[in-house]
């Protein structure tokens, strides 16, 4: 008997990021009039064939990867419980009169992915541009060390005249959240350039509370949070800075028409003035 296999591609909504990448952002850009307005702009502005599908393919992709990041998130929460569970059993803290770091590999490996991820989210964002702008854009590239200044500088000095003003409102969102993008990408080429997460601290054994603190990541000279709850913010900052992107570049693209939700929760056109 012959054997067939089929392939089938569903992805699963687990929590509410998925909901609000899968349900929201990812519909924004498979909305057929929106796809229309990108294809049209596309061919007129910049005589590029088809820019819907070659932006939504990017935006697809770039949502894939916080899907990816949001389930690293999900599986280092199920872990930290374990771990913490496995120090606390270890026969090494047993009368100590010290603290002792356990560096847990299976803990670094998701909490590096995790970050890695959030970058290739923003690299694909940056690559989305080129069927917009006409400018070519590998990755969410750094000027004078701020995360995604180099785009703001091809923005700027790179565009035509006649494209120039719709792109304005998308480089004030770019140094709007710079700083802060900066400061999350930093973890990730932490681990990329110097092979380890040089800001995060594993499971710590404290002698005098006589307990197991959780990993925590130093964010800045004077901050520091846990690990498990800078993910969940870093992941939604990003969901959310990524849609607000999405949304202030395509309501820029037609005058006086901005991109919006609708009663029934689906997006499209509404009158309005161009965002900034």
């Amino acid at each position: 008997m012959d054997t067939q296999l089929t392939l089938t591609l569903q992805i699963e909504i687990n929590d509410d990021i998925d909901k609000l990448l899968l349900e929201d952002i990812l519909l924004i850009v498979q909305n057929t009039n929106i796809l229309s307005v990108v294809s049209f702009w596309g061919h007129q502005k910049l005589n590029i064939n088809k820019a819907d599908e070659k932006y939504l393919k990017k935006i697809i992709l770039c949502v894939n990867a916080l899907i990816k990041a949001n389930a690293l998130r999900r599986n280092y929460h199920k872990i930290k419980d374990t771990l913490i569970n496995e120090v606390e059993n270890d026969s090494s803290i047993k009368d100590t009169k010290i603290d002792i770091l356990f560096n847990k590999v299976d803990a670094y490996i998701l909490i590096e992915a995790f970050f890695g991820q959030i970058k290739t989210s923003l690299d694909l964002l940056a690559q989305s541009l080129k069927p917009i702008y006409g400018q070519e854009f590998h990755t969410w590239a750094k000027k004078n060390n701020l995360s995604g200044m180099e785009i703001v500088s091809t923005l700027k000095n790179n565009l035509n005249k006649d494209i120039k003003p719709h792109a304005e409102p998308v480089i004030k969102i770019i140094e709007a959240h710079s700083e802060s993008i900066t400061r999350i990408v930093n973890h990730r080429d932490d681990s990329v350039h110097y092979g380890k997460l040089n800001k995060v601290q594993g499971f710590r054994y404290s002698a005098s509370q006589n307990k197991v603190i959780p990993p925590l990541i130093l964010i800045s000279d004077k901050e520091s949070a846990y690990v498990h709850e800078y993910m969940d913010e870093v992941l939604k900052y990003i969901a959310d800075f990524i849609q607000e992107f999405i949304v202030i570049l395509l309501s820029n693209l037609v005058v006086d028409m901005v991109i919006g939700k609708r009663d029934d929760g689906s997006w499209g056109w509404h009158t309005g003035t161009l965002r900034t």
